[in-house]
């Protein structure tokens, strides 16, 4: 039936499913994945609101969660209507940091999302890193190891997207990244990245000083 249906318009398919919800007849994630996937397609703030009801509003046992629809996150990340705020509540709100355990899709998910996080180029660098910081809150949580994707992420926009952004990086951001990469990497690979930044910074200094001279000679 909901084939039929999304043939011919997908705002009839949030509707019937919106309506199963209501009347408590929950279909599963494989069932509904394939409809979900063309909704988000066409209209994300329906299949938003559609997830906040599996996720949120049923029964504990019958959920379903994000990590079974991982490309609606994706989709809402690339999304300049979307604020990263509904996002975080379809992963599970304030009750994420009550959890006491998660599952390996679940990780994947999140560490995907730190990634795309800082591929979208109509929020500012701290945005991001912001964002990227309540992905790493919830793998610290876990005692989820920092995987390298995550790193690199980091290092993209936490320090390397500041030096060209602003042409600085503040003592308390760089200290914190590389705390991080020093619990993952180990602190020789920590000191060399500090090495290389510190001499990025340097260089930086200078090539702007020498823009202002050229600028001032040229009054």
């Amino acid at each position: 039936m909901l084939r039929r249906i999304r043939g011919n318009e997908s705002a009839s398919v949030y509707y019937c499913l919106k309506r199963l919800e209501h009347a408590k007849i929950y279909l599963n994630a494989p069932t509904i994945k394939d409809e979900m996937t063309a909704l988000y397609t066409n209209n994300l703030r329906h299949a938003a609101e559609l997830q906040r009801l599996y996720s949120r509003d049923r029964p504990r046992t019958r959920e379903i969660p994000l990590e079974k629809l991982p490309g609606l996150a994706i989709a809402m990340i690339h999304d300049p209507s979307c604020n990263p705020r509904d996002i975080f509540d379809l992963f599970g709100g304030f009750r994420i940091w009550k959890e006491t355990h998660t599952n390996w899709a679940r990780i994947r998910l999140v560490e995907k999302m730190a990634f795309e996080f800082s591929q979208v180029d109509f929020i500012s660098n701290r945005v991001a890193l912001r964002n990227v910081a309540w992905c790493i809150r919830y793998l610290h949580q876990h005692k989820v190891p920092i995987s390298r994707l995550v790193i690199r992420v980091l290092t993209d926009i936490g320090i390397e997207g500041n030096i060209i952004e602003k042409g600085s990086v503040s003592r308390g951001r760089l200290q914190w990244v590389l705390g991080i990469i020093e619990r993952t990497e180990g602190k020789v690979v920590a000191e060399r990245i500090e090495a290389v930044v510190v001499n990025a910074l340097h260089q930086e200094r200078e090539r702007r000083a020498r823009e202002d001279c050229v600028r001032i000679e040229d009054l």
